[in-house]
């Protein structure tokens, strides 16, 4: 069964199933309204609340130290981003991740 499954996934590599090209970005706390705006998008074709585990309250702050690494495929479109904020100031970064579940 794993050689099956193997040469499967041997295969969908030669056919070129996995290629893609994706462009990451960093981006620093305050980030700019349209890169919020693309990240709510994101979060809310899913529901649930992740506001709180990826501080998007923090997103647009100037005096809060952070920043965003965000995934977008050719044509534009987010699929994924992680940020990481300093909470208390003291150097100490909390990491949030979030990806479309058809890229992950």
């Amino acid at each position: 069964m794993l050689c099956k499954k193997l040469a499967i996934f041997i295969k969908k590599l030669k056919e070129g199933w996995w290629e893609m090209n994706i462009s990451l970005s960093i981006e620093s706390f305050p980030l700019d309204s349209c890169t919020i705006q693309d990240m709510k998008h994101l979060l809310t074709e899913f529901g649930g609340s992740y506001s709180t585990v990826l501080q998007e309250a923090s997103w647009n702050q100037p005096n809060i130290r952070g920043f965003a690494v965000l995934a977008y495929t050719e044509e534009g479109q987010l699929i994924g981003f992680a940020t990481s904020t300093d909470i208390v100031n003291l150097h100490h970064y909390e990491w949030s991740v979030f990806v479309h579940p058809e890229y992950r």
